[in-house]
C-alpha cells in the first residue's frame, strides 16, 4: 500500500498474462510500483539544468550589455566636462547617465540571481534582497498595471541565509500575484505590498496583494505539493518550494486566509545584537 501523502501519484505498471499449452488465458500477474519520488527527482533535475543554462544566458547577455554600456557611461562623462557651463545640456546628459546606471544595476541584479557561485550562505540584510529583486520584477509589473508599496524598517539587521533561494522565494510571490490578479476581473487597484519589520528574536516580512486571495478551506493545504488552483498550466509545486526554501534559512512561512488579497508572513531568526 503506498503511503497516504495526498496530491498526485506517479505509478508504473508491469503485467504479465499466462497462458495454457493451448493458448487459453489463465491469469493476470501484474506489479504496481509508486515511482513518485523518481519523477520529483528528474522534474528537479530539469529545473537544475534549465536555471544553469538560463545562469550561462545571462552571463553572456550581460557581459554584451555591460561592455557597451561601460564605454557610452565613460563617453558621457567628457561631455559632462566639456559642457559644464551649459546647465540645461548638463541635466539632460546626467538623466541618460542615470538611465545607463540604472540599466547596469538591473543588468547585475539578474546575473546575481542567475550566478551558481552566489548561491552560498552569507550574510545579508533582506531590505537589500527585496529592493533587488523588485527592481528586477518592475518593468514586468508596470506592464500589467500593477503598483508597489515598499515599506522597509531600517530597524532590520542582517542575518545569515542563501540571498538567492529568498530572491526565488519573493520572485514566486510577485508571479503567483501576477497571475492571481490579470485573471481576477473584480481587482481594479492592483498592488502588492512588502513591509518588514523587526521584533525582539525575529525578522519579519510581510507579503500582501490585492487579488482574489485564499480561501479559507485551502489554507491547510496551500503549502501541499501539487495543489494548485491554477487551471492552465499549474504544477502546484511553487509554493511547497518556497516552504522548503524558508525552512532550509531557518525561517516559517505562514499564509493568511482572506478575500481582500493573499497574505503570507515570513520570519526568520534575528540574529544578536553583537552581530549588528
Amino acid at each position: 500500500m503506498f503511503p497516504n501523502r495526498g496530491g498526485v501519484h506517479w505509478v508504473e505498471l508491469n503485467i504479465h498474462y499466462d497462458y495454457d499449452s493451448e493458448g487459453n488465458f489463465l491469469t493476470i500477474n501484474g506489479v504496481l510500483r509508486d515511482i513518485t519520488e523518481q519523477k520529483e527527482l528528474e522534474a528537479q533535475l530539469i529545473r537544475t539544468e534549465r536555471l544553469a543554462a538560463v545562469g550561462q544566458l545571462a552571463a553572456s547577455i550581460a557581459h554584451e550589455i555591460n561592455s557597451p554600456l561601460a564605454g557610452i557611461s565613460a563617453l558621457l562623462g567628457l561631455v559632462q566636462k566639456k559642457i559644464y557651463e551649459d546647465k540645461e545640456t548638463l541635466e539632460n546628459v546626467e538623466l541618460i547617465h542615470k538611465a545607463f546606471q540604472s540599466i547596469t544595476l538591473t543588468v547585475q541584479n539578474l546575473l546575481n540571481l542567475c550566478r551558481p557561485g552566489l548561491d552560498t550562505s552569507q550574510k545579508i540584510n533582506i531590505n537589500l534582497i527585496i529592493k533587488n529583486t523588485v527592481a528586477l520584477s518592475r518593468a514586468h509589473l508596470k506592464n500589467k498595471g500593477i503598483g508597489t508599496q515598499i515599506d522597509l524598517s531600517p530597524e532590520v539587521l542582517a542575518f545569515e541565509c542563501f540571498p538567492q533561494e529568498i530572491s526565488q522565494v519573493l520572485l514566486n510571490f510577485i508571479n503567483n500575484s501576477v497571475e492571481a490578479m490579470e485573471n481576477c476581473l473584480e481587482t481594479t487597484n492592483k498592488k502588492i505590498i512588502i513591509r518588514t519589520k523587526s521584533s525582539a528574536e525575529k525578522i519579519i516580512v510581510e507579503y500582501r496583494d490585492t487579488g482574489p486571495g485564499i480561501a479559507e478551506h485551502d489554507i491547510d493545504k496551500i503549502f501541499d505539493p501539487f495543489f494548485t488552483k491554477k487551471k492552465n498550466i499549474g504544477m502546484g509545486v511553487g509554493l511547497s518550494i518556497c516552504h522548503d526554501i524558508v525552512v532550509r534559512n531557518n525561517g516559517t512561512i505562514r499564509a493568511v486566509a482572506s478575500t481582500a488579497g493573499a497574505h503570507f508572513i515570513v520570519e526568520f531568526s534575528h540574529p544578536s545584537p553583537e552581530k549588528k
